[in-house]
């Protein structure tokens, strides 16, 4: 059997002829207008410079070839992508260096070739021959074709040009490097302690090299699943059964599956195989997973080994466990349909992960799944799937991970919690133990769901009903009672009231039930103040409730009321209900203190401003809607930040009372305004503050030296801000009017202009009329 023999250097492999055949395709990564290669080269060549100056270990993954053909050295059968970039990246550094180059690395980069392309092969001997003018404000092809010796007909071979564009990159990259010289770097690439190496088989004569001959003859890279399985049944002690199964039995069932999705079995085998290798490596070494990136680059490059690096370090832990991985595999080829079924059972609506995205381009949501589905397996012995009792496990399970933001730095957590949890009575566990890494708000949850359904078990059915619909998304604790005591016939009457209160209002497609809006908001509590009112979302986004947040708990506060209500009058209608709840909040307005009153006032503003705010909640492009600096924002789904809209706020009663100031014009969330004798001053009222300003465009001359409190900018001459202690953020001071508040600061925001303006002396009526109009 071939040897595989670990880091090989570019450096030691051309201790011999290495020879790219001719019926390799054309070098591909320095094709242009493909966005995909693009972001190979960038990455590939970075990787390199990392390597080359010893900031990181780059393995380049595994490269064979053979002396099958009768050609004298090592002729590459896959990898003569890498190959030719490494050779790229050393003759760049070799050339740089002029006469100060290593002798025996200007040697050794002459026994790198393409074989049988004439145009490749006299531009490879035109790279080593020439002498290089490096320049780092110019590219390298520029350069090389102003050289009389460089042939233009050349080009008409892709993998020249090519080569051409991958220099011009690496030449890009290296003119950035500040830290290294090129004689470190040229150390390093020649060290035995290089950090850029490959694994290196060379075939055994006999060795069915044209099966790989074709595949790249067409085109057609090797999955990193042949490389694997070669180095994989090299390396490790693999038995004949698992052999078998490998070709015959699993590779049926892979095949039987990625047919139906369009792929090949390879990639859909080769994945199952990383993502054990991911989870078996995260679980023995907790967070310290480094090495296993090389395989979430492979899955998120197609598995093909020209962009894809796969070292098989990273499958330590999966070789070191191969009894283990066979035994789930056995498992989940039997199982597999009856977990497919049970696991659709509880599918969200809407919901996007499925089972077979273990195969074919997993996150960490569906690591997390397949995670568990594996530890089911291992805690049942490899069991016959017990339908009855994987469906009652997993309905909480499925919450706790579909409601948890997973992602790689929390991984290694979520299987702790996960090895937590038992195939019985799980229940009873939720229940009594504090099951740490999920979410808080879905733990809480499952621990009621769970104490509740142990006293009524026929709520069970009744929940994960509930928890299926786009609205809940596994998350139905609105509907919970806070005492959590509940029948069958309490779940039916809440739902019930859901439906009627909140059903579509709460908010179905494109238009929001504004009466349903109004009415929760006067559910905002002291728990609501204005520190922790973070924004109310108004359409559904996201499908459903995530976590206890507004409005959720002022949907349940809402739902509960009307049940008290409607005991107290069984005529009670949803409409009476929620006009009344408006009417209350309204006449308990008056009696909130003075602090109470500006935290809340935007909430009065909707219910005072109910058709200018209709008008705009009902718009299909705003998403949310929030408080900021006592003003009311609305937000656009598309770009959520604080220039979206300002919907209307405190500031817009206040300048609708201000006296002697006209509308100029505004811009964006800023009105500006200014007074007809000072028509050069721009007053700006912002979302909090307000500030004046004389713009570069006019011909006021300002002092050499601006007065204090008054600075100039790129677009200002001279601009001031207007003190916070009288503007109070738009509202009026504790026991002030306000209709007194508006009086004060109308002249105090006069007088301070005057001021403004007689401190850099532009008060005299001459200068007023000669910029008049400007």
């Amino acid at each position: 059997m071939s040897k595989i023999e670990s880091d090989k250097t570019l450096y030691k492999l051309l201790s011999e002829p290495l020879l790219v055949p001719d019926y390799q395709r054309d070098y591909a990564q320095g094709r242009v207008n493909d966005l995909k290669i693009l972001d190979t080269r960038v990455n590939f060549v970075a990787d390199i410079i990392a390597a080359a100056t010893n900031q990181e270990h780059i393995h380049l993954g595994l490269v064979f070839g053979s002396d099958n053909n009768g050609l004298q050295g090592f002729v590459a059968v896959d990898g003569q992508q890498r190959l030719t970039t490494c050779f790229l990246y050393h003759i760049y550094i070799c050339k740089s260096l002029a006469g100060q180059a290593n002798e025996n690395l200007s040697i050794r980069l002459r026994k790198f070739g393409w074989f049988g392309r004439i145009y490749v092969s006299e531009f490879t001997e035109f790279l080593l021959d020439s002498v290089w003018n490096v320049k780092p404000n110019k590219t390298l092809s520029d350069i090389f074709k102003q050289s009389k010796d460089y042939f233009t007909i050349w080009e008409n071979d892709p993998t020249v040009n090519n080569m051409l564009v991958m220099l011009d990159e690496i030449h890009r990259q290296m003119s950035k490097i500040t830290d290294y010289t090129l004689k470190d770097i040229e150390s390093n690439l020649i060290s035995d302690n290089c950090k850029l190496n490959f694994d290196y088989m060379k075939l055994e004569p006999g060795t069915d090299e044209f099966q790989y001959q074709k595949m790249n003859s067409r085109g057609r890279d090797l999955t990193s699943y042949e490389l694997f399985k070669q180095k994989f049944l090299s390396e490790c002690h693999v038995s004949e059964d698992l052999k078998e199964k490998l070709d015959n039995q699993w590779l049926i069932f892979f095949d039987e599956l990625a047919a139906k999705e369009k792929l090949e079995a390879d990639i859909f085998l080769q994945n199952y195989i990383n993502e054990t290798a991911l989870w078996m490596g995260v679980k023995t070494l907790g967070d310290s997973y480094q090495y296993i990136s090389q395989i979430e680059k492979s899955k998120l490059r197609d598995n093909r080994t020209d962009v894809g690096f796969v070292a098989f370090d990273a499958y330590k832990e999966f070789s070191q466990h191969l009894s283990e991985w066979e035994y789930l595999t056995d498992w989940l080829v039997i199982n597999y349909a009856t977990i497919n079924q049970c696991i659709e059972k509880f599918w969200y609506i809407d919901e996007s992960t499925r089972l077979i995205d273990f195969f074919k381009s997993a996150d960490y949501q569906v690591r997390a799944v397949n995670y568990a589905i594996c530890h089911y397996a291992i805690n049942t012995g490899y069991q016959t799937l017990d339908t009855e009792n994987f469906v009652s496990w997993w309905r909480p399970i499925h919450n706790l991970i579909a409601n948890t933001e997973i992602y790689r730095n929390n991984f290694h957590n979520i299987i702790k919690a996960i090895d937590k949890l038992p195939t019985n009575s799980l229940l009873t566990f939720l229940r009594d133990e504090n099951l740490s890494g999920f979410s808080e708000y879905q733990r809480e949850e499952e621990r009621r769901k769970a104490l509740i359904c142990l006293n009524e078990p026929k709520l069970i059915e009744l929940f994960y009903c509930q928890e299926k619909r786009k609205r809940f998304h596994g998350q139905i604790g609105i509907l919970l009672p806070d005492n959590n005591c509940l029948s069958t016939k309490y779940w039916e009457c809440i739902v019930s009231v859901y439906e009627n209160v909140v059903g579509d209002r709460y908010i179905s497609s494109e238009k929001s039930d504004f009466d349903f809006i109004m009415a929760m908001l006067t559910f905002v509590g002291n728990d609501y103040h204005q520190d922790n009112v973070k924004g109310l979302n108004l359409k559904y986004e996201n499908g459903y409730l995530m976590g206890f947040k507004i409005p959720a708990r002022w949907i349940h506060e809402m739902i509960f009321k009307f049940i008290d209500k409607k005991k107290e009058d069984g005529s009670l209608t949803p409409e009476n209900f929620l006009g009344e709840c408006r009417k209350a909040w309204l006449s308990g307005y008056s009696t909130l203190s003075y602090k109470e009153k500006k935290e809340h006032f935007w909430i009065k503003y909707i219910l005072d401003n109910p058709k200018e705010c209709e008008k705009l909640f009902n718009d299909s492009h705003y998403g949310k809607l929030t408080k900021k600096d006592s003003n009311l924002w609305l937000y656009l789904k598309s770009n959520r930040n604080d220039r979206d809209i300002l919907l209307s706020n405190r500031r817009k009663e206040v300048l609708e009372h201000l006296s002697d100031l006209e509308v100029w014009w505004i811009d964006k969330h800023d009105v500006v305004k200014r007074y007809s004798d000072f028509p050069y001053l721009k007053v700006v009222f912002t979302s909090d503050k307000i500030w004046i300003g004389i713009d570069h465009n006019n011909e006021l001359v300002m002092p050499e030296k601006l007065p204090d409190n008054i600075h100039s900018d790129f677009w200002h001459k001279a601009w001031s801000w207007f003190p916070d202690d009288i503007l109070n953020n738009y509202y009026e001071h504790e026991d002030e009017s306000f209709i007194s508040y508006v009086e004060t600061l109308s002249k105090e925001l006069r007088r301070f202009c005057e001021k403004f303006i007689a401190n850099l002396n532009l008060n005299t009526l001459e200068e007023n009329k000669s910029v008049h109009g400007i």
